[in-house]
């Protein structure tokens, strides 16, 4: 049987398509680097201020390109935040809070390992959307006021740089999602 030009195309794009998308050849799972919860305070600090002066920090940074196709990568920036009563109550206060998914937080299995049993999860659409300066960027916040813990989930959060006007988004010191070492 002949193959027409078509065929020829069907199967380059197909074989474009498995590479870009980073599959293997052995079992079709894609290729990701091994996920580290770390406990730096900095990078946390930097994307997040409106958390407060936080007790710990657990969290993990996950590239989600394969880094076989040219241009930045989308980067997953998601932990558990150990809040200072203080920031707790100025939480709590300061913003609008509804019961959260039963389920709770949906985040990374090394991140969902460090989740306490029996929390009860908050959001708000308001705290969501000053912590991401009105939705620049996609991003989840989970909160348990009794347990004062916070759990965020962020898809290439910025850095918040402080120009004297206020805070604005920005990147610092070359420190931003498309750049490696956070």
């Amino acid at each position: 049987m002949k193959r027409g030009w078509w065929g020829a195309v069907v199967v380059a794009v197909a074989g474009m398509a498995l590479g870009l998308t980073g599959c293997t050849a052995e079992r079709g799972e894609p290729v990701r680097e091994s996920v580290v919860v770390r406990e730096e305070r900095g990078p946390v600090e930097r994307r997040f201020p409106a958390f407060g002066e936080f007790v710990r920090v657990r969290w993990v940074r996950e590239d989600l390109n394969s880094g076989r196709a040219p241009g930045p990568s989308d980067v997953r920036m998601a932990g558990v935040v150990q809040l200072s009563a203080r920031d707790a109550d100025r939480l709590r206060t300061g913003y609008a809070w509804r019961e959260g998914a039963e389920a709770g937080p949906s985040v990374p299995g090394a991140v969902g390992a460090l989740l306490p049993d029996g929390a009860r999860w908050r959001t708000s659409e308001g705290f969501a959307g000053d912590v991401t300066r009105g939705g620049r960027y996609a991003a989840r916040f989970h909160v348990d006021f009794e347990m004062r813990v916070l759990v965020f989930d962020a898809l290439n959060p910025d850095i918040v740089v402080d120009d004297g006007s206020g805070s604005t988004p920005g990147k610092a010191d070359g420190d931003g999602p498309d750049v490696k070492e956070w």
